[in-house]
């Protein structure tokens, strides 16, 4: 989960406009990995950067032969703003988001059409497709509650909508963050 996820994803955040760009390791960053090319980066105090990594067999980076390698070469862009996919908020989404630009908070109409669904014990896994009110939702939540929370999600968004509900104390939780 969490503690492993900073190990595989990082994410690049422009303070000026609140832009983020989520960023993983590429298939051959695995691979080198996997066939014991990269060795582990050595943390030098010292140093301000660990941006290039040492290889213990050459490789071939724009026609030339190295074994220092820039850290950026093994990273993949995972277009997390294209804003289409199951975790988009769907169709109904509203056309300005469910989060306050500057502090990626819940707007109040977002914590208020949440709150209806829960109450209404309908929709409300349809309301919570969406990587932005799942990301401001693990700020106000528990780690344990986020968890379960994200795996209903993701089972709901797969298709698996028959028999995935939330939970009294999940509910209860969801009620309470949001205000009702």
């Amino acid at each position: 989960g969490r503690e492993e996820g900073c190990k595989f994803v990082t994410l690049a955040l422009d303070g000026r406009v609140g832009a983020t760009e989520a960023f993983q390791l590429s298939d051959v960053c695995v691979q080198m990995v996997a066939e014991n090319v990269l060795s582990p980066p050595m943390v030098d105090e010292s140093k301000q950067s660990t941006r290039f990594l040492t290889l213990r067999d050459p490789v071939v980076v724009s026609g030339e032969e190295t074994k220092r390698l820039d850290s950026v070469l093994l990273l993949v862009n995972t277009a997390m703003l294209s804003h289409v996919g199951l975790y988009s908020g769907g169709a109904k989404a509203p056309v300005g988001g469910n989060v306050k630009r500057g502090s990626g908070a819940l707007l109040v109409k977002t914590r208020k059409r949440i709150l209806a669904a829960l109450d209404q014990g309908n929709g409300a896994l349809q309301e919570l497709c969406d990587f932005d009110v799942l990301l401001a939702l693990d700020s106000l939540i528990g780690k344990e509650e986020s968890e379960k929370l994200c795996l209903l999600v993701r089972k709901y968004a797969r298709g698996q909508k028959k028999g995935t509900v939330l939970d009294g104390h999940l509910k209860l939780t969801l009620q309470s963050v949001l205000g009702g």
